[in-house]
């Protein structure tokens, strides 16, 4: 038995009535199986009857015929179908939709709009739909005053409901402060660096030296093999050297990425994937390594562990200036969404649990590539949160104290761009940088810029030293150095390399320090003082060498001979003499010892084999001692004249110990000078 309803309402009606009479015969006779089927035939009737009177058909052929000529670009074609399907199907929301694309994209403004809003009014979540997609696509093509026009069109409509609206006006409100952040240049566009460091391929991660004379990046040798580089200042104009792979250990054939090389060169922690363990913390993902440089290059790579690395994302390490604190990425649990930037400190010889920098920093979107500046104090990273350029931008933040952090910043275009910006390290001085974007290819290149005066860090000197035996000159290796300013106050402690006594580390500009090695067994306390406090604009490398002297100790520093000819050329003031900046610490623990010898032979020989007379030889004597007598006061001048020299040159002593004689000798040497500088311990 089969049902066909009619279009009428009238005959509608009649079947109603009809099936009502007959469902009450049959119950009547108490056929209740017949009775059971017409009641379930004629509700599923009904119901087929109410569900096609409210669904809007589209020919699914159709608009996949259409879709076939918009993909080989016959956007004529395609069009030309979309408007037979409306001709036939009039509420085909789908229709106007792609109309409303096809449009835009053969320059239509007027019907990309009208065809928008019809998708509107005759579904509103397909109209909603329609808005988000074209506004991506107008924004991709860089058409951004038609991407904010259609969501002002769209906001107008009565048929989207409160939620769509909202997201709208959160699209105006980003593109609004994309716009500012477009138009209001804050610096010069970034320049790429030379072929010596790009290729073809991706360079990205880039990371210097404290001194600023090595640069580490991250290079694609290709799909799924990426590895490490550094390229060296190799001149006073700043070029950089082409860039060598630093090799194996730590490169592999796999990837090992987004390194950070620490302040003094001897540490590099970097982010390796693909690690295939049972334990819990590598968990087949990324996970944080670090290696150190070794006497035979760079040591194995050392996984750090679970209380660094877990079941989740770790990588992009950051380590602090003095190698105490590090930042890097995670997307593991109780964080604010997506990626976010977490710190661990170093104490008590462990790295502690990490912490989450907080609300300020971290938000629902990716939050990666921290950079911390050798001031310590200012923040730099990349996000693809709302209201940026696009893509991912580079943000910078300052610190307020350890982990609260204000003024979260977006460096703004040219810097950022609306393609991708991915890391970023900033040198010592506090301006230049260094960045990698994707601006100008698919691959990302590293770029060079001077930072807009908001986004600058604290300036800050690069100190490098070695510390001695002063006695043996043997460097002391593994040993603890502090830093305290000019109140006393403590501000880091380093140690020095356990390869070659070498130490690094950074002060800001404009202020007096002392750093200091005390309770070393054997050696007495020492402590130099090192003044910043005239501000210089090229930043030098701060060269602060230590001597521990030996308890009870003396030390020769240095000694040498000068001598006047007889008949010289040149005057006593003339004469050449080098006398150095003899290392020490203390002006009060030097003491100089001069010995001022004037010859006073005087040649009688021959006036022994001649017929003077006693008064020509008495007057020939007399000459000849007045002589002598010159020659000492001329020797005095001169010791005045080296006295006077070792001041201007700032030579350090405490005392002078001057002995003056006479003495004969067959040369024709008129005067000698011998210095000795003695150091007490």
């Amino acid at each position: 038995m089969e049902f066909k309803f009619a279009n009428t309402q009238m005959d509608r009606r009649a079947i109603v009535n009809m099936c009502t009479l007959l469902f009450a015969s049959f119950c009547k006779m108490q056929n209740w199986f017949i009775a059971s089927f017409m009641l379930l035939i004629f509700v599923g009737k009904m119901q087929a009857q109410v569900s096609s009177k409210n669904k809007i058909t589209c020919p699914e052929d159709q608009l996949y015929k259409s879709f076939l000529y918009a993909k080989n670009n016959n956007y004529t074609k395609a069009k030309s179908v979309l408007f037979n399907i409306i001709a036939t199907y009039p509420k085909c929301a789908e229709a106007y939709s792609r109309l409303s694309d096809l449009c835009y994209r053969t320059n239509d403004s007027f019907y990309t709009v009208q065809h928008c809003m019809q998708t509107i009014s005759l579904n509103a979540n397909k109209g909603f739909e329609t808005v988000l997609q074209l506004h991506q696509t107008m924004l991709e093509y860089k058409d951004n005053a038609f991407a904010n026009s259609i969501l002002q069109q769209a906001l107008q409509s009565n048929n989207l409901d409160a939620l769509a609206k909202n997201k709208i006006r959160q699209l105006l409100e980003q593109s609004e402060a994309k716009q500012k952040l477009m138009t209001n240049y804050v610096t010069a566009q970034p320049q790429k660096l030379s072929n010596k460091i790009n290729s073809t391929t991706t360079q990205c991660y880039p990371s210097l030296t404290l001194d600023g004379k090595k640069l580490f990046y991250t290079n694609v040798i290709q799909e799924r093999n990426e590895d490490f580089f550094v390229s060296e200042i190799v001149d006073s104009c700043s070029t950089w050297s082409i860039g060598e792979n630093i090799g194996a250990p730590p490169n592999t054939s796999g990837p090992e990425g987004a390194s950070q090389i620490s302040a003094d060169g001897n540490y590099l922690f970097f982010t390796k994937c693909d690690q295939r363990s049972a334990n819990g913390y590598d968990g087949g993902g990324c996970d944080i390594f670090f290696c150190y440089k070794t006497a035979d290059g760079w040591s194995s790579p050392e996984k750090f562990k679970s209380t660094i690395n877990s079941m989740h994302y770790e990588g992009q390490p950051c380590l602090n200036s003095v190698n105490n604190e590090m930042y890097f990425v995670s997307d593991r649990k109780g964080g604010f969404g997506g990626y976010d930037i977490y710190k661990s400190k170093f104490e008590h010889g462990l790295w502690q649990e990490p912490i989450n920098l907080g609300a300020t920093i971290n938000t629902i979107a990716n939050e990666e590539s921290p950079f911390i500046h050798p001031d310590n104090n200012t923040l730099y990273f990349v996000s693809n949160r709302a209201k940026g350029v696009g893509g991912q931008d580079i943000y910078v933040a300052k610190k307020v104290k350890d982990s609260l952090w204000q003024n979260v910043q977006n460096l703004g275009y040219p810097i950022n761009t609306t393609e991708n910006e991915n890391s970023i390290c900033v040198a010592a001085n506090g301006i230049d940088a260094l960045l990698a974007s994707n601006r100008d290819a698919n691959n990302f290149d590293i770029y060079s810029v001077g930072l807009p005066s908001f986004a600058q860090a604290t300036a800050t000197h690069c100190v490098q030293g070695i510390l001695y035996d002063k006695i043996n000159n043997d460097a002391l290796t593994n040993m603890e150095l502090q830093v305290f300013d000019s109140a006393q106050n403590f501000l880091q402690k380093i140690k020095t390399n356990d390869g070659d006594g070498s130490y690094t580390f950074p002060l800001k500009a404009g202020a007096k320090y002392f750093f200091s090695i005390t309770n070393v067994e054997g050696y007495k306390d020492f402590t130099e003082e090192i003044n910043l406090q005239v501000s210089q604009k090229a930043l030098p490398i701060i060269k602060a060498n230590a001597y521990l002297k030996l308890i009870d100790g003396l030390d020769t520093l240095y000694q040498t001979n000068f001598f006047g000819a007889e008949n010289a050329d040149t005057t006593l003031y003339n004469l050449t003499h080098d006398v150095p900046n003899w290392h020490t610490q203390k002006v009060d623990s030097v003491v100089l010892f001069c010995t001022l010898t004037n010859n006073n032979y005087v040649d009688t020989t021959w006036l022994q084999n001649t017929c003077l007379s006693d008064s020509l030889y008495t007057l020939y004597t007399t000459t000849q001692i007045e002589k002598q007598r010159k020659q000492e006061q001329e020797v005095n001048e001169y010791f005045e004249f080296f006295i006077r020299y070792l001041y201007q040159k700032k030579v350090p002593f405490k005392n002078i110990v001057l002995q003056q004689n006479s003495e004969a000798w067959l040369t024709n040497e008129r005067y000698k000078l011998k210095v000795i500088a003695v150091e007490y311990y």
